[in-house]
């Protein structure tokens, strides 16, 4: 038998010892290495930048994981409550955005842009970063509405 648990890390670095026990089935003990946490956001396919037509809807993720010397690796948000990610448009009469939220379990958050008008917006993660996050590389995509 198993179950689904999560362990939220306070620091960026450094090892914790945790024990999980369940009735009928005992404990265990394990070590969990810690690392920063980040945030990322791109298109659909991956990309930093988009191409779209006025008036269409198109979508944008914004990924949670971890920070390694080697770049992101996504990892899920610990359970307990989402996360609210703060996203700006640089033209919101070219491209308008909600915030993000993600759900504890998930690794990311969809959401639909909104194309208003032709021209070009750069759509950021907005500062600051939530509490415990911080923004790598990947913090715009840019985009072009036709």
């Amino acid at each position: 038998r198993s179950t689904t648990f999560y362990i939220q890390g306070t620091a960026a670095s450094g090892t914790v010892t945790y024990t999980a026990i369940s009735t009928g089935l005992g404990s265990a003990t394990r070590t969990a290495t810690l690392a920063p946490s980040g945030i990322v956001i791109y298109n659909s396919i991956g990309s930093s930048s988009l191409t779209a037509h006025v008036g269409t809807n198109t979508d944008v993720i914004v990924q949670t994981g971890i920070l390694t010397a080697g770049g992101f690796i996504p990892q899920a948000l610990a359970g307990g409550s989402a996360l609210t990610v703060p996203v700006n448009s640089s033209s919101p009469s070219v491209v308008t955005i909600p915030n993000v939220t993600i759900q504890p379990g998930s690794d990311r958050g969809t959401v639909t842009l909104s194309l208003n008008s032709v021209g070009s917006a750069v759509v950021t993660l907005a500062n600051p970063s939530p509490t415990g996050f911080s923004y790598p590389g990947s913090t715009t995509v840019a985009v072009t509405v036709n």
